[in-house]
């Protein structure tokens, strides 16, 4: 299932502004850590498309163990009094803070990272917002702009003291994940506004001299990870829904950094659309048909056999840790989605119940 296939595009204008709201709820009695979420695995739940309830999953595996406490739920509105919005689409944490790009509501929500409570929200230059990353000096949010318009495709850049809007880059139709590292920016294209338009690029942006390097990589790369001097980009292929005569295969990308080249391509089959790539400990993880593979980033080829057959409906998600891996299940993304924690081997240890949607991991 590709996220973007659930989430419509809507155009608002907003300006920049900064809020405050507390409340006194930290949280239910249960609560093993009393409303201040310091470590554990944080589960963001994108909720039903035009419902506004987008919110956080909270979860630590050793307070499980130790009092039988379920997952926290809604962690955001516990400290808020709301929900997130329309569809949370991606969250970063940084410093003492959290942010969390809200798609169809065009904001981010900023928050602290313990207590979730609000302390700011971005809406300028804002518009059909997708991924969310930073440095020491800004964040970075990928927009698409007006959806039937292709050449108003931007990343806004705020400053990360106070979250004003600082400028934007102007970029491709479609952009979806990005990466900045050493003072370049990475953006993958991975599908307009328009349907049946999709990306086929990684621009590659010099952020001190301005300069782009635009690879190609196949159509709709939907994952992309850095680790030492390369660049590895996932490609999820055309998905024909009617009869596959239009499908194109996935692709990983590895491309050498030293020289901004394409220097190795694993090609998937027609019907094969890899999604949701992670880089752990020289590893690469991904996705396909609610299978998880596994492939050293030095690989030659693509593994042969699946690493292990997960239980997902719609797997949705997938992160890893020195010990587990997480898988998400967004089932019929109208109700409790679910976290599946297995081993390294793939062996299940956990199943935790999220919220609506749930789109991703994050890990602290």
């Amino acid at each position: 299932m590709n996220k973007f296939k659930s989430i419509a595009l809507v155009a608002l204008a907003a300006g920049l502004f900064l809020q405050s709201c507390s409340n006194d709820d930290d949280g239910p009695s249960n609560d093993p850590d009393n409303g201040k979420y310091t470590n554990g695995v944080f589960i963001l739940n994108e909720g039903k498309f035009n419902a506004a309830n987008a919110d956080i999953t909270y979860f630590n595996p050793s307070k499980k163990v130790e009092n039988g406490v379920n997952p926290i739920q809604e962690i955001y509105k516990k400290g808020n009094g709301r929900n997130l919005g329309d569809v949370a689409q991606s969250m970063i944490f940084k410093g003492n803070k959290a942010y969390v790009v809200v798609n169809n509501s065009n904001r981010v929500e900023v928050m602290d990272n313990t207590t979730f409570k609000n302390v700011g929200t971005i809406s300028e230059k804002v518009e059909s917002p997708r991924y969310i990353t930073s440095d020491s000096k800004y964040i970075y949010v990928s927009n698409w702009g007006d959806s039937q318009n292709p050449n108003d495709d931007y990343i806004s850049l705020y400053s990360i003291t106070d979250y004003k809007y600082e400028k934007s880059i102007p970029v491709l139709e479609g952009p979806g994940h990005i990466i900045v590292d050493n003072n370049k920016l990475y953006v993958a294209y991975e599908e307009s506004g328009r349907n049946g338009i999709y990306g086929k690029s990684v621009d590659i942006i010099d952020l001190n001299g301005n300069t782009k390097t635009t690879v190609n990589v196949g159509d709709a790369p939907t994952g992309m990870v850095k680790a030492g001097n390369f660049l590895y980009v996932l490609t999820q292929g055309i998905i024909d829904w009617n009869n596959n005569q239009n499908s194109t295969g996935g692709r990983l990308v590895r491309i050498d950094l030293a020289n901004n080249n394409n220097s190795s391509t694993f090609n998937f089959s027609n019907t094969d659309h890899p999604d949701f790539l992670v880089e752990k400990n020289g590893f690469l993880y991904y996705a396909l048909n609610n299978d998880v593979y596994k492939m050293a980033v030095t690989a030659t080829s693509l593994p042969a056999s699946k690493l292990f057959k997960t239980n997902a409906t719609s797997l949705y998600g997938l992160d890893v840790d020195a010990n587990s891996i997480y898988v998400l299940d967004a089932k019929d993304f109208a109700s409790a989605g679910n976290l599946a924690i297995y081993n390294l081997t793939g062996v299940l240890q956990e199943d935790v119940t999220t919220g609506i949607g749930p789109n991703s991991i994050y890990i602290k």
